[in-house]
């Protein structure tokens, strides 16, 4: 089965407050961020193409990092220019690879963040799986505090919070789901999990885990260099 990687490293990193280094260049143990996310992905050889979409500016940056630690795998890798939203960023991604004649109806689409970088390769087989039966999945955890509903600035529900969940990428779903809600063009949602519900598909869960943390606030950073000590990867 074709399957493809989207990584969005287009974000501009406001609540990172990254100013001369992009966040998805970040060194984690001197390491920069992305080729930790990259190494997994490539490691759990599902993927056949991956594209990383991000900020005309950083291309540059971007190509120089991928070719330092990746040159073997130079061929696997593209980079392509992104935008300020997600999921349009995601979308551009996804007319490079179409445009490079890499995606079928049937081709499984991998959508990855850039500096969520410890993602298990357990966890991908579990999605990849769990993708092939139900056409969509991701990663999810229980919701911790209660949620409520607001309405111009008061709360007017709380719902049972055992019934909700926090779901994360990367999220996996079927090129030919996804196609089916995007022919009327008037639906644009921020997940992948979105599309496939309104297709009419169930996305299939799997359990996420602390190594699903992202870099986000300057103080993200120590927390993942921890982790990553925590969990022996400074050494895989």
């Amino acid at each position: 089965m074709n399957t493809v990687g989207i990584v969005l490293a287009s974000g501009s990193g406001q609540r990172f407050d990254a100013k001369d280094v992009p966040k998805h260049l970040t060194l984690i143990l001197e390491i920069p961020i992305i080729v930790w996310t990259l190494n997994t992905i490539i490691k759990s050889n599902f993927f056949s193409s991956i594209v990383v979409v991000t900020r005309d500016e950083d291309i540059l940056k971007t190509k120089k990092i991928i070719n330092k630690y990746f040159s073997d795998s130079a061929t696997l890798i593209r980079v392509t220019t992104g935008s300020g939203e997600r999921i349009q960023s995601f979308f551009l991604g996804l007319d490079d690879l179409s445009n490079a004649n890499l995606l079928d109806q049937k081709t499984i689409i991998g959508l990855f963040d850039a500096n969520r970088p410890f993602t298990p390769i357990s966890q991908l087989e579990e999605l990849y799986k769990a993708v092939l039966e139900f056409g969509c999945s991701c990663p999810v955890r229980p919701v911790v505090n209660g949620i409520a509903q607001i309405e111009s600035g008061k709360i007017v529900s709380v719902p049972e919070k055992l019934k909700y969940v926090e779901y994360v990428t990367p999220e996996f779903i079927q090129f030919d789901i996804l196609n089916s809600c995007m022919q009327d063009g008037e639906n644009i949602f921020s997940s992948l999990v979105e599309y496939a519900l309104k297709s009419g598909f169930e996305p299939a869960i799997c359990n996420a885990s602390i190594l699903n943390s992202k870099l986000t606030f300057p103080e993200d950073k120590t927390y993942l260099e921890g982790l990553a000590i925590d969990n022996n990867l400074h050494n895989a």
